[in-house]
Order: structure tokens, then sequence, then C-alpha cells
């Protein structure tokens, strides 16, 4: 946020009066260079300076206003600024802003809504406009009702072996679950570069689970990790095919990569050839189907419908990729989507917003395809989402528990990686799994049909996987099914079955053995 330079020196408590003329031209040049950072919202840099200024004499309004949007912007604790906006309020009208914005993080709710309508009563100088603050207005409503409805789950944060200090995030798991990527902006980084904001470059780092626990991460090293920013983001379901985000060659934003496994090393990263990546755009995240057909990804292209949107690209049956499809109204809104993640049956999207109805900053939402619409994203709810920033969700291969990116404050430092536990109890919908066998146990290669009983619409069609033959998809309760299954050579095996609305079980397993035709 930028705000003009309030050098006056008198009305700050710069006369002589108060301070000899050295301590005075100090100030005067601390304010100047904290002024520089400040102006370019480089608050990691101002923040030092604006503090020293408090220091030397905590009367000068400007320092204390500026200070607490710098603190505001960088510590997960909000609280922390809290006395400067109350310091700052009398001349800076944006202090009430702040304080409300702070009120909200402290579960404050109708504190909070109360301070943003005063904010915006308020005449003179006001850096954010009755849109912005209605905003955020909502969000106080939707968290003050979320929270009273909070859900009986557990989230647990995992700890040091893959927390850190720094910021981590982007959880990469494999189908197999045995092993765990992610990202993280180290201060042991290859390139040991920093932003303007004094954080390090991102990197990729893997954990290998054993003995029921995830292993301390190590970066994964060169040629995947490199001087620029590196993160992974998402994975085949055979593992070898690891999609990457990279910064590209002239910085102006960044791409999809492709790392190949061979053996046991991963290959020197190729950008992808798709309309994934596109010029002087950045596409943060992504997610890989389970049959390798469709991606999903962020980007903030040209043409979409503000911030960062969600899109799609498909192979068509050339084997190219094509045209990137924006997923719509619907899922995207005027403000950032990102973290998209894809389930294994291909109906069920989850990924972050700024821009649906959400009690923090990017909240989780769920959307499930019906037939070729998506409908209308549903908040995970508190406390999966929370009052900070609540990204990169990733459900198990079974739908049991899920991995979050979040910055809440009782977090080991900025990002941390935690696993959501019993994740079924917060929706309507059911896994079902099951492997596809013949009489003699042999995998087979089979194709799946659901159709809903009563109204005979074929709700998706899906594949067992050729080397496990095992199969997984979402069904939701309070539905009559029609299942059938079919491999070639082999006679069908059709099943109806019902999912009552009172089905407490995790999940529903089938195993289907085929009987080969005669």
């Amino acid at each position: 946020m930028k705000y003009f330079f309030y050098i006056l020196f008198l009305m700050y408590g710069l006369s002589g009066f108060s301070q000899d003329k050295s301590t005075t031209k100090v100030i005067r040049q601390k304010l100047i260079e904290a002024n520089y950072y400040f102006q370019y919202d480089n608050f990691y840099d101002a923040m030092p300076i604006f503090q020293k200024i408090v220091e030397i004499d905590s009367s000068i309004i400007e320092a204390n206003f500026k200070l607490g949007v710098c603190i505001f912007n960088t510590n997960p604790n909000k609280t922390n600024a809290k006395k400067y906006f109350e310091k700052s309020k009398s001349d800076f009208n944006d202090s009430y802003f702040y304080l409300a914005r702070i009120l909200h993080s402290e579960q404050l709710f109708d504190q909070a809504i109360n301070n943003y309508k005063y904010y915006n009563s308020l005449k003179g100088k006001l850096t954010f406009d009755e849109k912005v603050v209605d905003y955020y207005v909502e969000k106080s409503q939707v968290a003050k009702q979320l929270i009273t409805s909070k859900a009986n789950i557990k989230i647990e944060n995992l700890g040091e072996n893959i927390n850190s200090l720094y910021p981590d995030y982007g959880v990469v798991l494999s189908s197999t679950e045995k092993q765990f990527y992610f990202t993280s902006r180290r201060n042991n980084s290859i390139g040991q570069l920093k932003n303007p904001f004094g954080e390090y470059y991102e990197d990729i780092y893997v954990s290998n689970h054993e003995n029921g626990n995830w292993l301390s991460a190590k970066n994964l090293q060169t040629p995947v990790n490199t001087a620029k920013h590196d993160a992974c983001v998402s994975i085949s379901n055979d593992g070898n095919e690891l999609y990457i985000y990279r910064t590209n060659q002239d910085s102006s934003g960044g791409d999809i990569y492709i790392s190949q496994k061979v053996e046991d090393n991963w290959t020197t990263p190729q950008i992808i050839n798709a309309d994934i990546n596109a010029r002087l755009s950045w596409t943060p995240s992504g997610s890989i189907s389970s049959d390798g057909n469709t991606f999903f990804f962020a980007s903030n292209r040209d043409g979409g419908m503000g911030g960062k949107d969600i899109y799609k690209v498909s192979k068509l049956p050339t084997g190219i990729w094509s045209l990137a499809q924006n997923l719509g109204a619907s899922i995207n809104t005027q403000y950032d989507e990102d973290g998209p993640f894809i389930t294994a049956d291909g109906n069920t999207l989850y990924f972050s917003s700024k821009g649906h109805k959400n009690m923090g900053e990017f909240d989780v939402f769920v959307s499930h395809l019906d037939s070729i619409t998506w409908s209308t994203p549903e908040n995970l709810g508190y406390p999966i989402n929370s009052i900070e920033n609540d990204i990169y969700y990733v459900p198990s291969s079974d739908m049991i528990s899920a991995y979050l990116s979040t910055n809440r404050k009782e977090g080991l430092g900025d990002f941390d990686i935690y696993k959501v536990h019993d994740i079924n109890h917060i929706t309507n919908y059911v896994p079902l799994k099951g492997k596809v066998n013949n009489e003699q146990t042999q995998i087979l290669k089979a194709t799946i049909s659901i159709i809903d009983y009563h109204s005979k619409e074929l709700q998706g069609i899906y594949k067992t996987n050729q080397l496990t033959g095992k199969y997984l998809l979402i069904l939701f309760k309070n539905r009559k099914y029609k299942m059938i299954v079919e491999s070639e050579g082999y006679q069908s095996y059709i099943e109806d079955f019902e999912l009552k609305n009172d089905f407490t079980e995790k999940e529903l397993i089938k195993d289907i053995k085929l009987i080969k035709n005669e």
C-alpha cells in the first residue's frame, strides 16, 4: 500500500524543543531511508528502521503508523501492530481499517465490523474505498458463522521434520503416500538468493514415510532445484513425472516444467509444451488428473476474471494439449483463485479463493462436476479454514485425511504444513474404492460406469489403475446408484446399491471379480 511521505517534522515531534539537532538529523535521515523501502511495499527492510525511529522518539506519529503497517504485513501475529495504530489513529484514518483487521484476527468479529463501519463514515483521506471495506465486513460475518458451526475434526502440525522457521507449503503426495514433496523458502536454498522482501527463493524438499512418521525433509538438490524459484506443483499417478514451477528465463513470470524419474533420480526439468504457460504471466500451481489427460492450473494470464484464475487443458486424441479453458464464473472471481487439486475420479475440485464467501484471506473450497458444469463452491468451514491464509489442500488417496498449508500464528514459522484428520466427517460424500480382478486374482483393466438409479443419468465413467487394478471414485450420500463394471473378454458386473444419509463409515469398499466369457 502506497502512502505519501509525511516528513513534516514539526508535526511529528521533531522540533528542537524535544530533541537536539543531531538527533533530529538522524531521525530525518532514517525517515527518508524507511520511506524509500515503504513506498515499494518492502516492509521487511522498512520495519527495523521505523522501529529504531520509534525507539528514539515514540511521539512521531508517522513512524508509529508505518511501523504498524510493516508489522501487520510481515508478522502472523497481527496483534503486535495494534498499539502503533492506536497511537496513530488521530492523524491517520487508515489506522481504523487496520485495527478492524486486527480485531478480526483476534476473532472479535462484532468489534471488527463496527470499526469497518466507522472507517467508512470518516471524512478526509482514505486509502480503502467502500467496496474494499464491505469485502472485509463480509469476511467477519462469514467467520462468525463458520466458527459457531465448527466441525469436529483434528488438525495437526506436522512438526519440525517437515516445517521450519521459514515458509513451508504446497504439498505434493505420491499415490503410494510414501513420499511427500513440498516447497520451502529456507536459508539453505540452492542459490542463497532473496527477494526484495527478505525471503529466500523457493526450493523443493522431500520426506519419506517410515514406521508411521515422516522423516526429516531434505533438499531435492540439482537438477530440480536451481538458483531461481523452484516449487513443486503436482505428480503423476505412477510417481514418475514431477510437475514444478520455475521462474522463467527473463524473470517476467513463471512456468510449469516436468522432471522425469529415471531409476531413483530426477532429470533436468523441461518446460511443458502446452497452453499452460503464457508470456508475461505467472502459473504458480496445478494438478494433473490421475489418468494424465487433464491438467488444472492457476494463472494470472490476460483475459481472466481477475487476479489468478483456474484453468484446465486436456489431451486431444492426437496426444497434444488443448488450448487452456477458464473454468468460468462458478469457480473464478474478480479476486485470486489458487492451489487447485483434482481428485482421482476427476469430478471433485479443491481450490483456494479470496473471492467466494470466506473467513480469512485464502479459504479452501470444494466444487463437484455435474456433467459439464461445476457446482457452486462450498467453503470447507472451520477449523480447516481460519482467519489467516489456508491453501494447497491435498486429500489423501483414500479421502480420509488431507494436507493443508496455512500461516496460523500457532505455527513454527510463517506458513506451515498441517494434516487434517477424518475429513469425510465434514462432507456428504463417501469414497468408493476397491480392486477389479478375475477369478484367478489377475489384475484387470476395467471401466466402471456409475448411473443415478432414479434419473438414469450417467454420473461418470472411471478406469481402474492399469498396474494395480484399483479404483477410487466419489459418491454422495442420500442417493441410489447402479454400478456397471466392464472389461474386454469378461461378463459385465452390475450392482444396485444405496448410500443412505446416515452412512457413518469412512469409505465404501467393493472388490469386484469378473467372470470370463464362455
